[in-house]
């Protein structure tokens, strides 16, 4: 067995050979602030990581996009199909062949305009309807396209809400 001098001995020995090996950090002059700080921050950069993870998992794991696309005589819209279900924030994605014809797009939910979008010049625009802001049901989504001389193409498609709600626009 080792007696309490031998053990302080050995303690010492041992803090003075870790105090020559971390020597070159100055261990010793750095406040205990800064080392917490510096912690804080560590845990901080972390929790950022994780948080941002779940945005980009939630994101990818969300509703299909639907996806508008320029025909010779306007827009066509080819998703969401004919009598889909969709369901909370649903993605958009208007595609255009030529975006800088037009002077305007517009999108409507059963013709009450939802969003007016200016096209600048690229081929595409996205966007997201919530569709928790209207009650379940059958709705009709649809596109209208402005080009600079004044000519409207329009195009529409029926869809189905289902957040399992009572209507909740008033």
């Amino acid at each position: 067995m080792c007696s309490n001098l031998e053990i302080g001995l050995k303690s010492a020995f041992s803090l003075q050979m870790l105090k020559n090996k971390i020597f070159w950090l100055k261990i010793e002059r750095v406040s205990p602030f800064i080392i917490l700080a510096v912690l804080g921050l560590a845990v901080l950069n972390v929790l950022l990581t994780v948080f941002l993870a779940g945005l980009f998992l939630a994101r990818a794991n969300s509703q299909p996009k639907y996806s508008v696309s320029l025909v010779s005589d306007g827009i066509s819209i080819t998703q969401p199909s004919a009598n889909q279900k969709v369901t909370g924030q649903t993605p958009i994605t208007l595609s255009y062949l030529d975006g800088g014809q037009f002077s305007q797009v517009k999108f409507f939910v059963d013709d009450t305009v939802g969003l007016e979008l200016a096209p600048i010049g690229s081929n595409e625009i996205t966007f997201s309807l919530d569709t928790v802001e209207f009650p379940d049901g059958n709705h009709t989504l649809s596109f209208e396209a402005i080009t600079h001389q004044g000519e409207i193409s329009k195009d529409e498609v029926g869809v189905i809400f289902t957040n399992d709600q009572e209507a909740s626009r008033e």
